[in-house]
């Protein structure tokens, strides 16, 4: 019962000091610079995640055009007629 205790005021003192510091932060800056703030990191993070498709696309391709490249095909169909008879 005491662990569930000591876990309970852990939990609220973290959230205290998260609701403390975002205070802090909105009395120094102000509205208009958290807003600005939140904007420019949620800019950062969306075009880190555009880049990351790109990149991501990009590598797929690649690899399929280097299976295709060392698995390659040379003729669908029959065999010539050369191998026909060798092998019989």
């Amino acid at each position: 019962m005491v662990i569930f205790k000591v876990i309970g005021n852990v939990i609220s003192s973290v959230g205290r000091t998260v609701q403390d510091s975002a205070e802090l932060v909105s009395i120094t800056v102000g509205d208009e610079g958290l807003k600005h703030t939140t904007r420019q990191s949620f800019k950062l993070i969306n075009g880190a995640l555009d880049e990351s498709v790109l990149i991501a696309q990009a590598e797929s391709e690649w690899n399929i055009a280097e299976f295709k490249r060392t698995h390659a095909i040379k003729k669908a169909g029959r065999p010539p007629k050369e191998q026909v008879r060798s092998k019989t």
